[in-house]
């Protein structure tokens, strides 16, 4: 019932900025899948306030897992340094990996360097972390890292690979521990629009 709740308000996030530029990803490997549509607010393309929704599934050896987020922060790209961009932010996630609740907000961001002289390619990262206090039910914590590195096929497409590694501290009655969501190496594409 909460993932269906989860699940509405992206929708309804998304609906609302549908008139607004935005970003889509998608990346995936033989395991998992993970989907990001992001929107943002203002005239500004290079310092303006970004929502959207994030949906990651994983099929591994233990158990699936399923974890939509809202994704809410502010992406800049900032005037003295063009080959930078960064977005500082949160995610709200309600999913289950291993039949158990994954319930928190996760604060962090990510960064994208595309050095003018690589002629395309780009490496970035992204870090998030939600600590006991931002987490609900039985889940104590949440700790997501990812690096990745592409090429830019032209301003508004670009592909990529990226490592990721998302695990989730647990103290229930059935798992007591941490537990790995994700974790493997996936290729991927986004687009601006």
């Amino acid at each position: 019932m909460k993932c269906r709740l989860l699940t509405v308000a992206i929708v309804a996030l998304l609906a609302t900025g549908a008139a607004t530029a935005g970003s889509a990803e998608l990346s995936f490997n033989d395991n998992s899948f993970d989907a990001w549509l992001m929107f943002g607010s203002g005239k500004d393309e290079d310092a303006q306030f970004q929502f959207g929704g994030r949906y990651l599934y994983s099929d591994s050896d233990e158990d699936d897992a399923s974890l939509p987020a809202v994704v809410a922060g502010f992406a800049s790209q900032p005037a003295s340094n063009k080959e930078m961009r960064f977005f500082l932010g949160a995610q709200a996630f309600l999913g289950k990996a291993q039949e158990q609740d994954i319930e928190g907000v996760g604060v962090g961001g990510d960064l994208t360097w595309t050095p003018e002289s690589w002629k395309g390619v780009f490496v970035g990262a992204r870090l998030y972390y939600a600590p006991s206090v931002f987490c609900f039910g039985d889940t104590d914590s949440v700790f997501e890292w990812a690096g990745r590195a592409g090429y830019e096929i032209n301003p508004k497409i670009r592909a990529f690979l990226e490592y990721s590694k998302l695990s989730a501290d647990l103290d229930s009655s059935q798992t007591v521990g941490q537990v790995d969501i994700e974790d493997g190496l996936t290729i991927g594409i986004g687009v601006r629009f």
